[in-house]
C-alpha cells in the first residue's frame, strides 16, 4: 500500500503546489530608468570590494528592493516577485513560470517573514495553494539544505545576517560580509 499511496501523495503535493495563476504578475515590463535603478541598487550594495568579516549595514526603500530583485529574477529566470515591508514584518510573493504541467504552470511561493529582536524567521509559508505551518517550513528547508549537501554554508549564511529592522516600506539589514560562504554556496548550487 505504501509504495501506490507514496507516489500518489507525491503527485497530489506537487499539483496542490503548481498553480493555475500567478501570485505576481510575470509580464511587467520594466522601463529603462527602472533597469538603470536596479543595477545602480545592487552596484551600490555591492559587498565584494569590503574585507572579509567587516560589519555593514544597508538601508533600502521597497521600491528599490522590488526592483532590484526583479531584475536578479528575470536574468536567473522567468520569474518575478514582490516585497512589502510593514512594520513588524516583510511579505514576499515570487513566481515562477515551469510550463510543465499546462493547466497549472506556476509555483507560487508567498511568504511572511517577521523579525522581532532583529532575527528574522519564516513565520507563514505557502507554496501554491500549500500552506506549511512556519515549523514545517523550517524543518523542510532543513531538509532541502541536506539534500544539496548545503547545510554547513545555510547556517553560516544566516549567520551573516546580524539585524534586520522592517520599517512601513523600508527595510535595513545589518550583516558580517564573508565572502567565503558566498563563494562556497555559489559553487554547491
Amino acid at each position: 500500500g505504501l509504495l501506490i499511496l507514496a507516489p500518489l501523495a507525491l503527485a497530489a503535493l506537487v499539483w496542490f503546489a503548481l498553480s493555475p495563476r500567478p501570485a505576481v504578475a510575470l509580464h511587467v515590463e520594466a522601463s529603462y530608468a527602472d533597469i538603470e535603478r536596479a543595477k545602480q541598487v545592487l552596484k551600490m550594495n555591492d559587498p565584494r570590494g569590503f574585507p572579509p568579516g567587516t560589519a555593514h549595514s544597508v538601508r533600502m526603500s521597497e521600491r528599490d528592493i522590488n526592483l532590484a530583485l526583479n531584475y536578479l529574477a528575470r536574468k536567473i529566470s522567468h520569474s518575478t516577485v514582490r516585497v512589502t515591508a510593514q512594520a513588524d514584518h516583510l511579505e514576499f510573493a515570487g513566481t515562477v513560470d515551469l510550463p510543465l504541467i499546462s493547466a497549472r504552470p506556476y509555483l507560487n511561493v508567498v511568504a511572511r517573514i517577521e523579525a522581532p529582536q532583529g532575527v528574522p524567521r519564516v513565520s507563514r509559508l505557502r507554496v501554491g495553494s500549500v500552506p506549511l505551518p512556519a515549523s514545517v517550513a523550517a524543518w523542510a528547508l532543513e531538509r532541502v539544505m541536506q539534500g544539496f549537501n548545503l547545510t554547513q554554508e545555510y547556517r553560516l549564511a544566516g549567520d551573516m545576517i546580524q539585524r534586520l529592522d522592517l520599517r512601513p516600506g523600508e527595510v535595513s539589514v545589518a550583516y558580517r560580509w564573508q565572502p567565503d560562504t558566498l563563494r562556497t554556496l555559489g559553487a554547491q548550487l
